[in-house]
């Protein structure tokens, strides 16, 4: 991508964007379902449910936190231009676990 072409920094970032939503939606859905669960919302938990919920809430954190950074340090969008959706999406799991 050259500096000069408009059209391929917008693509670039309307691409940078999709990856962004596409990996943080699923959160979108977990983090209200945790907290419904964690606050007791559908029932009494076990400690060891409990304590499972709470470790899926840690590694959601974790994730959100992990898809921001690769965000704002300019490595989400360097990666993008490299590699296809696929393949970024499966290294932005991997560079998460």
């Amino acid at each position: 991508m050259t500096e000069s072409d408009p059209g391929e920094r917008e693509a670039a970032r309307e691409r940078q964007s999709f990856v962004r939503h596409e990996l943080r939606a699923p959160l979108s859905v977990i983090y209200p379902a945790l907290s419904m669960l964690l606050d007791g919302s559908a029932g009494e938990l076990t400690p060891k449910q409990r304590e499972y919920l709470e470790l899926i809430e840690r590694n959601s954190e974790r994730l959100e936190r992990l898809i921001t950074g690769a965000a704002e340090s300019g490595w989400l969008e360097g990666a993008i231009t490299a590699l296809p959706f696929a393949l970024l999406a499966w290294a932005l799991v991997r560079r998460a676990q």
